[in-house]
């Protein structure tokens, strides 16, 4: 599953419980009702998806830098090979991450 399709699983999950909080007497478990009912909160969240994606939403994913240590070329010194690390590790403290979409596209 994506990461996208995690976050819309849950927050289903959560608009389906958080509409029993006044019911007494115990909560049908998620998992106990049918898809179909299931999508119906899916659905829900997809309307909230695209309203926060209109506004720039995005989903910050973690990343590492790429593996420069076998780049394999031999114009490529250390020195060279150093200051990509140093480079990256500073891009990383400025605060840059890596983000996608909150919908993915099909």
């Amino acid at each position: 599953m994506t990461r996208q399709g995690e976050i819309r699983e849950e927050m289903a999950k959560r608009r389906y419980y958080s509409g029993w909080i006044s019911v007494s007497g115990g909560i049908p478990s998620w998992e106990d009702r049918t898809e179909v009912e299931r999508e119906y909160f899916r659905e829900k969240i997809d309307d909230d998806f695209r309203y926060l994606h209109s506004q720039g939403v995005m989903i910050k994913v973690d990343r590492k830098l790429p593996d420069i240590t076998n780049i394999g070329s031999p114009e490529y010194n250390d020195a060279f090979i150093d200051g990509v690390r140093k480079t990256g590790k500073a891009i990383l403290e400025a605060g840059y991450v890596a983000v996608v979409s909150l919908i993915e596209k099909k």
